[in-house]
């Protein structure tokens, strides 16, 4: 007679105020008698089963056949997947856990990609969580249990400086003759997509030879050589690959970061003859979108219409921050009251400059009507005020 590996769970369920045993007495069970929740042989595939069902989505081909399914489909399947898993290894409290914590139509639509009409670009909190552990840390440090109107305060004086510059960069306001770099994901995409523009021997080649050179001699080492030479052997396998939609059926498409796959970069890369690979022009305008086809390539896809608007966009931008920067400059500011002073014996170029700025309309002045020139003459009506006041104390 065979002994499950699995004892029924003996836990207490919370109903709101209440508190219910799932059994009246649980049986006495001695702490070494008790079996793990879930062994760690089952660990790595329970995890790998949750990592597939947590990326699939209507918009992506189940099979090598093509087919599509709904978001419900998906749902039943993904769940009926990891139940049998659980129940041929005699893993009941791991699916019970599962189920209440993960599957259950109430906690899947928090987590599933699927339960999204779009695919979100960013997958975690991480970003948000990652800004208020730094200014957690590194702005208020120094206090316990800060005031309200002190974390304002730092909100504004620290934390918007930051999110001013991150903003500038992504607007491309830069120095004039400095090129755009590469934002750091765009340089983790053009590493990508050159890596699986590589045939599968160079690839392989160039894992083995990194790990030979990197980790030392053991059993680690033998274990992802040995792994290396499994994926030498392995047949090829079909997927449906299309790439007007940029979609495909394969595993690694599926948990890919930028939705990238061998198939999809090689197939790109023949159509364009390798024109991409050396384009940082390419790299740098690419988008991702968050419905299919997911990325616009050149030579592939129609993206005349979508740059044309894109320019609009960024053309209108800038004349709306120009015109609100006139607007705030002429209207937004206190005018200092008017003082009669000598006149100079004569006008600098920058003060013939200002005076014609100051006449002209405020949709015709020219970009040497700079905010540091309202400055400068702000410094010199101060100065007045104050040698005037001297003077006054003096008689």
């Amino acid at each position: 007679m065979t002994q499950n590996t699995c004892l029924p769970p003996t836990l207490v369920v919370n109903n709101g105020n209440q508190r219910l045993e799932i059994w009246p007495k649980p049986p006495k069970v001695p702490e070494k008698d008790r079996s793990e929740f879930c062994p760690k042989a089952f660990r790595n595939n329970i995890v790998e089963l949750y990592r597939r069902h947590l990326h699939y989505h209507p918009e992506f081909p189940f099979d090598s056949d093509g087919t599509y399914l709904t978001a419900k489909e998906i749902h039943e399947r993904a769940t009926r997947e990891m139940y049998d898993y659980c129940f041929k290894n005699d893993l009941s409290q791991a699916w019970a856990y599962m189920w209440n914590r993960w599957y259950c139509p109430n906690q899947w639509i928090l987590w599933a990609t699927s339960a999204c009409d779009e695919i979100p670009r960013i997958k975690t909190t991480m970003i948000v969580e990652s800004l208020w552990r730094h200014f957690k840390h590194r702005d208020l440090a120094h206090f316990n249990r800060p005031r309200l109107d002190l974390v304002t305060y730092l909100l504004i004086t620290h934390i918007l400086e930051r999110v001013q510059r991150t903003l500038d960069l992504l607007q491309d306001f830069r120095r004039h003759g400095r090129p755009r770099a590469l934002a750091g994901w765009q340089r983790a995409f053009r590493d990508a997509w050159l890596d699986m523009g590589h045939s599968d021997e160079y690839r392989l080649t160039a894992k083995e030879l990194e790990v030979r050179r990197t980790e030392k001699k053991g059993l680690a080492r033998d274990q992802h050589l040995a792994q290396i030479e499994g994926e030498y052997q392995r047949d090829p396998c079909t997927h449906h690959t299309d790439i007007s939609r940029w979609v495909c059926s394969c595993p690694a498409f599926l948990i890919s970061r930028f939705l990238l796959c061998k198939h999809l970069v090689r197939e790109a890369n023949r159509i364009t003859k390798n024109e991409l690979k050396n384009d940082l022009r390419f790299f740098l305008d690419l988008r991702r979108s968050t419905k299919a086809p997911f990325y616009s390539i050149p030579g592939i896809h129609d993206i005349d219409s979508d740059r044309q608007g894109s320019s609009d966009n960024k053309q209108r931008v800038a004349t709306v921050n120009l015109n609100s920067l006139l607007k705030d400059k002429d209207d937004g500011r206190e005018q200092p009251e008017t003082i009669e002073v000598d006149p100079t014996p004569c006008a600098t170029p920058c003060e013939n400059q200002l005076d014609d700025d100051d006449n002209a309309p405020s949709d015709e002045r020219s970009e040497s009507a700079a905010p540091w020139v309202d400055i400068e003459q702000d410094d010199r009506v101060e100065e007045t005020r104050r040698v005037s006041a001297s003077n006054a104390l003096t008689t």
